[in-house]
């Protein structure tokens, strides 16, 4: 998970995802994890490995990023639950 800082404004929210196709060398299951950060400080992060074997990287990353939304989601609506607006649109990135 590489993000460039220069391109991030030390006030947003935003989150990265990644997963590692095939992996787990047993079940051929893909690992996968998400960090999110708000104004630059971790403050939500999982890795773990999927439920389901993908068929390819991109179907690995596809379901990695699905579970980052789902969870980038659920921020938002605890931001907006306890009134606190950064300012900004949050952004999930991924590297692929």
């Amino acid at each position: 998970m590489c993000v460039d800082r220069r391109k991030i404004n030390e006030g947003t929210f935003y989150g990265a995802s990644d997963a590692s196709f095939a992996d787990e060398p047993d079940t051929l299951r893909s690992s996968e994890g998400y960090v999110f950060l708000l104004s630059s400080m971790p403050i939500d992060w999982k890795a773990s490995v999927q439920r389901a074997v993908t068929k390819s990287t991109t179907e690995a990353e596809t379901v990695s990023l699905g579970h980052a939304a789902t969870e980038l989601r659920a921020w938002e609506f605890f931001l907006h639950g306890v009134r606190f607006d950064p300012g900004l649109t949050p952004t999930l990135y991924c590297d692929n």
